[in-house]
Parts: C-alpha cells; sequence; structure tokens
C-alpha cells in the first residue's frame, strides 16, 4: 500500500548490552585486544527510548515478510563484512 509504514525485524528483541556483545565478540575474532570490553553506560536524556520491540504482525501480513536472519547471523555477518573491508585498506 502507497503510505503505509511498516516495521521490519527479526520479531525479537535485544537490549544494548546484548547488541554491545555481540559486536564486540564478533570483532573479536580478528581484533582479540578488544574481547575483554565493558560498555560505558551514560545517565539517560531527555526523549531516549528505554524499550523497543519492532512488531512485524503487520508486514508479515500485508506482504508475507518473514525474517530472513536473526539477530545474531546478521550481526556475524555485518561485522565480517566491515573487518573484511578494513583488511583490504
Amino acid at each position: 500500500m502507497t503510505g503505509t509504514v511498516y516495521n521490519c525485524g527479526c520479531n525479537g528483541r535485544t537490549d544494548l548490552k546484548q547488541l554491545f556483545a555481540l559486536i564486540r565478540d564478533n570483532l573479536a575474532r580478528t581484533m582479540p585486544e578488544i574481547a575483554g570490553a565493558e560498555p560505558v553506560f551514560e545517565a539517560s536524556r531527555s526523549g531516549d527510548v528505554a524499550h523497543s520491540q519492532a512488531a512485524i504482525d503487520k508486514i508479515s501480513a500485508a506482504l508475507g515478510y518473514v525474517p530472513s536472519h536473526m539477530v545474531e547471523d546478521g550481526m556475524a555477518e555485518t561485522v565480517a563484512w566491515f573487518a573484511q573491508r578494513l583488511r583490504r585498506n
């Protein structure tokens, strides 16, 4: 439908700590020195979203959308893609 907005996601929830760990752990495969890195959190700011989860029911029903990747798999592919390009330079 023209003008319709859809959420695209994996139909799951990933918090910032999990996302940080996924990025760190995947980067550590080629950069072992960051394996022990921990996130640094600052105080929340006005307008920060405390919790968010994109429901994909609407896009699934309207367009037959089915996620092709879960966050873990997509992050592994994404980090590998960037790491490969960094090695070329």
